[in-house]
């Protein structure tokens, strides 16, 4: 009975479909598989995936059976089921000849075990690979093609949609959150509630972004506010659902179509199946390709400062997880900008806790003590930030004298205050029957507000350094700014401060 079974042949079939065949042909594989049995197959693994991806399990799996002396023989239906490559045929092939597996192809009418078969092989493979290139150039004519008609991609962001091969916003309903219900709803109705489109959605995305001012916080918000789950293997694209990831949204919300833009050769290919992303300058960007925009010019210079200011001065780990108040952490703008007086280098940030557990320590210290710097001593954040801005106010005083050496009593006034209060008295003196003197009296009154306390509001944003210096000339001032503010005022004021032995040694201003 063993020998009687031993001598049975254990033969396998392979089947494979791409996406593309699968899409216009849904019988394909049905048919593929149908046949191999009939050829005598005893199991048939099977894939749907392209013949250039490194990664088949269907084929993956075979080959370890073939690998563990599991099979005698292999039929496929046609030699390109293998692969699309002479390389990754031929790659294949030796695999099953070096375990001493048979591979029969049926279209071809191939058998390895004939040298009429090996060689049949050969050409049929390069032929293969000939017709893959001629297909892969009437692709790139294609593609040139569409960048020289200015069309849209096939693969839209979230929030539009291709209508005409062109890019439109996605105005569609979407979705109704219970907040959008209407007051007389009837849970028994049938009828489904969809008040808010993708569009709508997106722009609330964006919206939700600048309020947030990080990207892992507005994700959280997003998530909160639409109920949506995290889950592995789903991003927000074209008609898909909504889902963001952290890198998802960052790229979503610099992606150029949003402005009315198109942006063509992102990604290059650099071997078979591998493609990678090219950087942003070396993109080729086709402006004003369609009318309708989700992101205004000034929303997306506002997004592009957020995102380069957490990049460059504020890491994850400087965010709160809490839901509402300041998105950043105390003293997070001091991230990368202290530095060790004794040996130059970048100083580290330390924490400790005291020795009844009750109060947490925060400072930094030279990355180098003890390992040839003689700067031991840490320097707590709080002492630092007092410093700071006890510098600053006296830097204030500095130049509030300068351009006003002879009137230390009268309250300073820029040239920009100067004019506003000329501006406003001159509204002052027009006919109250005249329509627009009440809307410019209050404009000029906001500006001259902002002007006197630009930390009142995000006024500050529109003034350079000096200024901010300037308007900074009280330690309340200071002490009472949200982190956040201080996070984004500090970054531009500050360049570098040096301390060593717990204490601050210079502080270095930006001009």
């Amino acid at each position: 009975m063993n020998e009687k079974a031993n001598s049975v042949k254990r033969i396998v079939a392979y089947a494979r479909v791409s996406s593309a065949e699968q899409a216009e042909n849904t019988h394909a594989l049905t048919q593929q598989i149908s046949r191999l049995e009939e050829a005598g197959a005893q199991k048939v693994f099977q894939d749907v995936i392209s013949g250039q991806s490194r990664k088949r399990p269907g084929l993956d799996e075979m080959m370890r059976k073939v690998r563990q002396q599991e099979i005698d023989e292999v039929i496929i239906v046609a030699l390109d089921r293998l692969g699309r490559t002479v390389r990754i045929i031929h790659r294949n092939v030796e695999f099953l000849t070096d375990a001493s597996v048979n591979l029969r192809v049926l279209d071809q009418d191939i058998d390895l075990s004939t040298s009429h078969g090996r060689f049949q092989l050969n050409l049929l493979a390069s032929l293969a690979e000939l017709e893959v290139g001629r297909l892969g150039e009437r692709v790139r004519q294609g593609h040139r093609f569409s960048r020289k008609e200015r069309k849209a991609s096939a693969s839209v962001p979230f929030g539009w949609i291709r209508q005409d091969e062109r890019y439109c916003l996605d105005t569609e309903p979407f979705l109704c959150l219970l907040t959008d219900r209407p007051v007389n709803f009837e849970i028994e109705t049938d009828e489904p509630l969809l008040g808010r489109s993708r569009c709508d959605v997106a722009q609330d995305c964006v919206a939700i972004f600048l309020v947030a001012k990080g990207l892992s916080k507005a994700v959280r918000m997003i998530f909160e506010k639409y109920g949506v789950v995290r889950r592995s293997g789903h991003r927000a694209g074209g008609r898909g659902p909504l889902h963001w990831t952290v890198a998802g949204l960052r790229n979503w919300l610099l992606n150029p179509v949003h402005l009315g833009h198109t942006a063509y050769l992102k990604r290059k290919q650099i071997k078979y199946g591998v493609r990678k992303d090219l950087p942003r300058s070396e993109w080729m960007l086709i402006e004003n390709t369609h009318s309708e925009v989700l992101i205004s010019a000034v929303q997306a210079e506002e997004i592009n400062r957020i995102i380069n200011f957490n990049a460059k001065r504020v890491g994850s780990h400087q965010h709160f997880n809490a839901k509402d108040g300041d998105s950043l952490r105390p003293f997070s703008y001091m991230q990368g900008l202290i530095f060790c007086a004794s040996c130059g280098a970048k100083a580290i940030t330390k924490t400790r806790q005291s020795k009844d557990g009750q109060k947490k320590y925060c400072y930094f210290a030279c990355r180098h003590a003890k390992k040839g710097c003689d700067n031991h001593k840490g320097t707590p954040k709080q002492k630092m930030e007092d410093a700071l801005i006890q510098y600053l106010v006296e830097r204030s005083h500095e130049l509030r004298s300068e351009a006003m050496p002879q009137e230390q009593n009268e309250e300073f006034c820029s040239e920009r205050l100067l004019m506003l209060k000329a501006r406003l008295a001159a509204y002052q003196q027009l006919d109250d029957a005249d329509p627009s003197k009440h809307d410019s009296l209050r404009k000029v009154e906001r500006e001259i507000r902002e002007e006197q306390d630009p930390f009142s509001t995000r006024a500050y944003e529109r003034k350079s350094v000096q200024e901010l210096i300037i308007a900074g000339n009280s330690l309340m001032i200071w002490n009472t700014l949200p982190t956040d503010a201080k996070a984004e005022i500090f970054a531009r004021l500050l360049q570098q401060i040096k301390i060593r032995d717990g204490g601050v040694v210079s502080i270095l201003l930006n001009d």
